[in-house]
C-alpha cells in the first residue's frame, strides 16, 4: 500500500486528460471511503484486545489521540463511527453493525465519512418506540439517498422521515429526550471565547424562556451602556425605553448578556421581578382532561410545549391557578390553589348547605368546603365526592385537586347565575 502511494505521489498528473483526471478523483474518493470502513474494523479490534486498558487509558478515543496524535474531537468522532458502523462482538458472537445499510454502502465506497456521521445523528433522533422494521427501512432510505446526493441534503430527508414516523410527536418519550439532552462547552480559544451547543429538554427550555423574556429585552443588561439596568427591581420604564433606543446588540448578544446577568451572585430566580405586570416565572397551561389522562403536552407562555408528565412534576412545587372558561372560550373564573373560595363564599356555603357537603363528612360548619391535601386546605368542594386524595402519584393527585376546585367554582358560579336570573324575573313581573 505504501509503494502504491509513493507512485501516485511522485508521478505527474500533467499527461492525464480532463476526463481521466475526474475518473481518478472519483476512484480515489471511493477508496478513501472504503479505507474508513477498514478503520472501523481496526478500532473495533483495538477495543476487543483491550489495548486502551493495557496502556493505562480509560477511553478508546484518548488512546487513539495519544497513539495517532489526533485531536480529541477527531478521535471521538472516529470512535463513534466505529461504534455504529463496525462489526460487533458480543458473547463470542459476531453481530452486524448498528447501521447495517450505511456500513455496507460505505464498504463499497458509496457513502462518505461525513454522510455516515450525519445518518447516525438522524437515526439517533428516531424514538425508541419505533419498531425495528421501520427503523431499518428509514436507515436504508437515508443510506440510499447518501449515495446520490451530498451530506448537506441529508437533514432535509431526515426531517421528512421523522415526520412520517412520528407526525404528532407522540412517540417521543421521556427516555428519548433524556438520552439526547446535554450542554457542551468547547475549550477557550486564544481570544478567551468558548462555543456552547445545547440540546435542551422541554423543561429546561420552559425554565429558560422567562429569563430571556425579562433580561434579554432591548436596553436590559447592556455591558456597553453604563446606564443600562441590570435588575428589574425598582426599574424605571422611561430609563429602560431610553436604554433600548441606545441598544445596538443582536438578539444573540442580548441572550448572552441576560444569562450573564442571571448567573451573577446578586441575581437569581427570586430577583427577576416582573415582566409586563406579571412576576417573571414559568407559566404552563394544561387542561383538566389532559391532567386526568396524564398524556399530551402542556403549553408555555412563550408558545413552547412541555410533555404533561414533566409539567406535572413542575406543578408539584408550583402555585397552581384554576381558570374556568365557558363553551365560547370566555373566562369565567380564575383562582389560586390556596383557599379558592374566599371568606364570603365560604359563609354562603355554610348558610346554604348547613355544613360540609361531602357524604358522611363530620367537620363542623366553620370548615365545610375544603379538601385535605399534602399542602393543607386548597379548594372549596361543595359537590365533590373525591375530597380525600388516595393516590400518591402526581398526575391523579393533582387532577383530583383540580377536579375538586372545578366543581367548587362551577357550583358557585351556577348559584350566582341562578340568583341573578331569579331577581331579573321578579323585577320583570
Amino acid at each position: 500500500m505504501g509503494d502504491a502511494l509513493d507512485v501516485l505521489i511522485q508521478d505527474s498528473l500533467g499527461p492525464i486528460g480532463d476526463d481521466d483526471l475526474l475518473d481518478v478523483m472519483r476512484e480515489w474518493e471511493s477508496h478513501r471511503r472504503r479505507m474508513a470502513a477498514f478503520e472501523h474494523k481496526l478500532i473495533r479490534e483495538v477495543e476487543n484486545r483491550n489495548l486502551p486498558e493495557k496502556a493505562g487509558v480509560r477511553q478508546t478515543s484518548t488512546f487513539l489521540a495519544q497513539t495517532l496524535r489526533l485531536g480529541h474531537a477527531e478521535a471521538r468522532a472516529r470512535c463513534n463511527a466505529a461504534q455504529l458502523l463496525g462489526v460487533r462482538q458480543e458473547a463470542g458472537r459476531v453481530l452486524e453493525p448498528w447501521l447495517t445499510w450505511t456500513a455496507a454502502m460505505q464498504e463499497i465506497g458509496l457513502v462518505s465519512v461525513d454522510s455516515a456521521r450525519m445518518i447516525g445523528k438522524i437515526m439517533d433522533r428516531i424514538p425508541e418506540s419505533v419498531d425495528a422494521d421501520l427503523r431499518d427501512r428509514a436507515e436504508f432510505q437515508l443510506a440510499h439517498f447518501a449515495t446520490q446526493s451530498t451530506v448537506d441534503d441529508l437533514p432535509k430527508v431526515g426531517d421528512r422521515i421523522l415526520g412520517y414516523l412520528d407526525p404528532d410527536g407522540t412517540l417521543t418519550k421521556h427516555v428519548d429526550r433524556q438520552r439526547r439532552r446535554g450542554i457542551t462547552l468547547t475549550k477557550q480559544g486564544v481570544d478567551g471565547m468558548s462555543t456552547m451547543t445545547a440540546d435542551l429538554t422541554p423543561t429546561a427550555r420552559a425554565l429558560l424562556d422567562p429569563i430571556f423574556a425579562d433580561l434579554a429585552r432591548p436596553g436590559m443588561c447592556d455591558p456597553a451602556d453604563p446606564e443600562s439596568p441590570w435588575s428589574v427591581e425598582g426599574l424605571d420604564p422611561d430609563a429602560l425605553e431610553a436604554a433600548a433606543k441606545r441598544d445596538i446588540r443582536t438578539p444573540a448578544q442580548r441572550n448572552h448578556d441576560a444569562l450573564v446577568a442571571f448567573l451573577r451572585p446578586e441575581m437569581g430566580p427570586a430577583k427577576l421581578g416582573k415582566h409586563r405586570g406579571l412576576p417573571v416565572s414559568t407559566i404552563i397551561t394544561m387542561s383538566l382532561a389532559e391532567v386526568e389522562a396524564a398524556a399530551g403536552v402542556a403549553t408555555t407562555a412563550s408558545g413552547g410545549t412541555v410533555p404533561l408528565t414533566e409539567a406535572l412534576r413542575l406543578a408539584q412545587r408550583s402555585k397552581p391557578f384554576l381558570a374556568i372558561f365557558d363553551h365560547a372560550g370566555m373566562p369565567l373564573h380564575l383562582g389560586r390553589s390556596e383557599r379558592l373560595a374566599n371568606s364570603a363564599q365560604r359563609l354562603a356555603l355554610i348558610a346554604t348547605e348547613r355544613g360540609c357537603t361531602r357524604p358522611a363528612a363530620t367537620p363542623p360548619p366553620p370548615s365545610p368546603p375544603c379538601i385535605t391535601s399534602p399542602n393543607g386546605p386548597t379548594a372549596a368542594a361543595p359537590t365533590s365526592r373525591r375530597s380525600h386524595l388516595a393516590s400518591n402519584t402526581p398526575g391523579p393527585r393533582f387532577a383530583a385537586a383540580l377536579r375538586v376546585a372545578v366543581n367548587a367554582a362551577q357550583y358557585l358560579l351556577g348559584n350566582v347565575r341562578g340568583v341573578s336570573l331569579n331577581r331579573r324575573q321578579s323585577a320583570e313581573a
